[in-house]
């Protein structure tokens, strides 16, 4: 899916995570990179412009690990045929592409071992459009390991972490920064000149600002049902609520109800 040369996203709330930062502004984002950010800078000839109205704009959530379930109801640990892991996968992806995650730490459940079923989630990174790789083994992260919802999973930490004073959902988030850092050579977590323009967009217009200190607050309050939109280095995979040019989530079921057809979702276009 081509991306726009040259965005800019105009009266945005521009909220970092890692480190942790709010400021209004605007956003130019070229050749997948943000390139400036800022309330200093002014659209140019050739901008596509996207207007926020001063609704926040985050970093792309990370989901680190994120357990894949053998069955579409989300339980179950069956060893997975090879011929289902494309589309299984798929559709978890979407799932939390929908919820603002642009990159994910996928550990799968047990497979049947034929050969190339590995490969068969590249497939499915490739058609949902966000960053990943595979992990063998035990899931951490505690039973919220097969939620696809990044705000979910804070919201079941925090009430874990009732009466622990260091615990705080930044840096828990910011984890998932660092893994992504270590894993791809990229930083993510800031909105700042430089860095991969993987972004969320949500439509939360709360009572009490946005601000550096109650942003933390603010973290627990948004759900999926905010995020209106995502991109990953610069692509809108995710706009209005809906997946841009989306796989059929439709067909990937359809597949999966059906006998094995050794059939996977088409790749998105480069």
């Amino acid at each position: 899916m081509p991306r726009d040369k040259h965005l800019f996203v105009k009266d945005a709330l521009l909220v970092s995570l890692a480190p942790p930062k709010v400021v209004e502004g605007h956003l130019r984002i070229e050749e997948g990179r943000i390139v400036e950010a800022g309330p200093r800078i002014g659209i140019r000839s050739g901008d596509s412009v996207v207007d926020r109205w001063g609704k926040p704009v985050l970093p792309g959530f990370v989901l680190a690990p994120f357990a894949l379930a053998s069955s579409l109801d989300g339980g179950g640990r069956r060893a997975l045929e090879k011929w289902e892991i494309a589309p299984r996968a798929t559709l978890a992806l979407l799932e939390a592409l929908s919820c603002g995650v642009t990159a994910v730490r996928l550990v799968p459940p047990p497979l049947q071992p034929e050969e190339g079923a590995l490969e068969e989630f590249d497939r499915a990174f490739r058609a949902a459009g966000i960053r990943g790789v595979v992990v063998t083994g035990s899931p951490d992260g505690g039973p919220e390991a097969s939620s696809p919802d990044p705000t979910e999973r804070l919201r079941l930490a925090a009430a874990r972490a009732q009466g622990i004073p260091t615990w705080d959902p930044i840096h828990a988030l910011a984890e998932g920064y660092a893994w992504v850092r270590e894993r791809f050579g990229l930083s993510l977590g800031a909105i700042e000149p430089g860095v991969p323009a993987d972004l969320v967009f949500l439509d939360y217009v709360p009572a009490e600002p946005i601000r550096g200190e109650n942003l933390a607050g603010h973290l627990l309050a948004i759900s999926s049902r905010h995020v209106e939109g995502v991109m990953v280095a610069g692509k809108a995979l995710y706009r209005r609520r809906e997946p841009v040019f989306p796989v059929d989530r439709d067909e990937c079921v359809a597949l999966l109800a059906r006998e094995p057809e050794r059939a996977a979702p088409p790749a998105r276009p480069a």
